[in-house]
């Protein structure tokens, strides 16, 4: 019987549990005497820990997980230890990963292999950027839109930046509905969205073409995105300025956003 037990946040001892995370960092502990740090144990049950795991410090798409720990919490007293870990190899990092900007070689290689599949004279459908699909993850008819918004950011110098944001609205009432958390709506049901039924070519363009002409057609319809976006990176540069006294920093969105690809979901049933 295992007596052994390694303490971790109980959010990502159910990420190891589920098999959506399989490696952890540690640095060693200040009493190692040896810079070949490796864990005394091999195979040791997970310890959920509750006290210090918070929400800003995990990815967005975590955060069900975190939720869910919390409702499985057992009560005061109790250590539930439901799985087991068994350590596959050990690696030491001495360097820190180099960051990949927008400009280097492999950026620029695998953007052109990824347009050259998407533009060529017999393009992939794995690099479409329109479809429709009929699925039973939606009640409604749920459009996905991935849109690219840029900023011009005035802090000491003028600079540009940019980012993705894949989100989801409907119909509803004859108006525009954007779907909520507007920033993991969208990919939370894309990650869900499953097939059922074969869509033709010819539903598929006009699928397409109610999205654009009904997104596109609703005045300021990106308002909600590029606010909460702005006021998003705002908060974080006011934590940063708070430590570093930097100056106010000034973000203009450029608007409208581009849509670099729109996908649609039919539900199985009747309702559109």
């Amino acid at each position: 019987m295992l007596k052994q037990a390694f303490k971790e946040w109980a959010a990502v001892c159910l990420a190891l549990a589920e098999g959506r995370q399989s490696l952890l960092l540690r640095k060693g502990g200040i009493a190692e005497t040896s810079v070949d740090f490796r864990p005394e144990h091999n195979r040791f049950w997970l310890y959920p820990t509750y006290t210090h795991q918070q929400a800003k410090a995990l990815l967005p798409d975590a955060a069900p997980l975190l939720a869910q720990s919390e409702s499985e919490r057992p009560r005061s007293g109790v250590v539930r230890l439901s799985h087991f870990a068994e350590v596959s190899g050990v690696y030491h990092v001495h360097d820190l990963v180099p960051v990949l900007g927008r400009t280097h070689t492999a950026v620029a290689t695998l953007c052109e292999a990824v347009l050259g599949q998407a533009y060529g004279t017999a393009p992939d459908p794995l690099f479409a950027r329109t479809g429709a699909m009929r699925t039973d993850s939606v009640r409604f008819r749920t459009a996905l839109v991935l849109l690219r918004l840029r900023y011009t950011l005035e802090e000491e110098v003028e600079e540009f930046a940019e980012e993705v944001v894949l989100a989801a609205f409907e119909r509803r009432e004859g108006r525009l509905h954007w779907l909520e958390p507007l920033e993991t709506a969208g990919r939370e049901i894309a990650a869900a969205a499953r097939p059922v039924s074969n869509v033709s070519s010819e539903e598929k363009a006009e699928q397409i073409g109610w999205a654009l002409q009904f997104l596109t057609s609703t005045p300021e319809w990106y308002a909600p995105i590029v606010a909460l976006r702005v006021g998003a990176l705002r908060a974080a540069h006011e934590r940063l300025r708070k430590l570093t006294k930097a100056p106010r920093l000034r973000i203009s969105p450029h608007e409208p956003p581009d849509i670099l690809g729109c996908f649609v979901l039919l539900p199985s049933g009747a309702q559109q």
